[in-house]
């Protein structure tokens, strides 16, 4: 990273920690370095709000820590630039092995799980009503295995394969045979990486739910679909879609 360029991975919201950080002047050196007055510092924030208030440009791989640093931290040094213009973000960098050649079937991937705001159900009712054929390869955490298998047959998807032991690498094996990617999470915690970038350099269409870190992804670059009533008929018609131009040039991203 360039000088003054600081990632943070994960925004530390907690406030224990050595005492020369905890009684910092951070306020004050920041108000010295911008020629104007603050208070002495007397209260005991999240440390990681001082480091991002000191960094001219912060860039986050959490877009809920990114909102937070924008709506939280009012003093910070200035460098002539806005928030928006000073604070990103960036997801997780990933590497993978482009998609193998088209499978004989429609294939799509998930690695969600089978919490509802991973909407496991939704993707599945969307498969149960395609129109054309697809095929499913579903990775799973090992303990709900047993209930990936319940909703399998609850929505009676014949076509699908689980596996279960959820990593990335075995995300990468998967979405290397795979045709289209399903990374739905609708949820104000949490985002889809790595699975998502992933799929993304292995060269996959990728569908999310429009919401949350959705709004930092290029329009034109995923399948945004919107969550509700609709979600399974957006879902399906995607796929549909997919389906029917099969196979796909790989989406190679360098």
């Amino acid at each position: 990273l360039a000088p003054g360029i600081v990632l943070f991975h994960d925004f530390i919201m907690r406030t224990r920690g050595p005492v020369s950080l905890l009684e910092s002047p951070w306020l004050r050196t920041i108000s010295r370095v911008n020629s104007c007055s603050a208070e002495d510092f007397a209260s005991v924030e999240p440390l990681a709000w001082r480091e991002a208030a000191c960094a001219p440009f912060a860039v986050f791989s959490d877009p809920r820590s990114l909102d937070e640093f924008r709506r939280k931290v009012t003093l910070r040094i200035e460098s002539g630039r806005s928030l928006e213009e000073s604070s990103f973000y960036l997801p997780l960098p990933a590497a993978c092995g482009h998609a193998s050649a088209a499978q004989k079937v429609f294939t799509v991937c998930s690695a969600a799980g089978v919490q509802v705001e991973h909407r496991a159900h939704k993707m599945l009712l969307a498969l149960s009503r395609c129109k054309a054929p697809v095929s499913l390869i579903w990775l799973v955490d090992s303990a709900e295995e047993g209930l990936a298998r319940e909703l399998l047959a609850e929505y009676g998807i014949k076509d699908a394969r689980i596996i279960s032991g959820r990593s990335p690498a075995r995300w990468a094996e998967v979405a290397g045979g795979a045709d289209a990617a399903v990374h739905t999470l609708f949820s104000a915690y949490g985002q889809c990486g790595p699975w998502l970038q992933i799929s993304l350099m292995a060269g996959l269409p990728c569908l999310i739910t429009d919401f949350g870190s959705a709004d930092y992804w290029p329009e034109g670059l995923l399948f945004k679909i919107e969550p509700g009533e609709s979600e399974a008929v957006q879902i399906a018609a995607v796929l549909e879609k997919l389906a029917d131009q099969h196979p796909l040039p790989a989406l190679i991203l360098d």
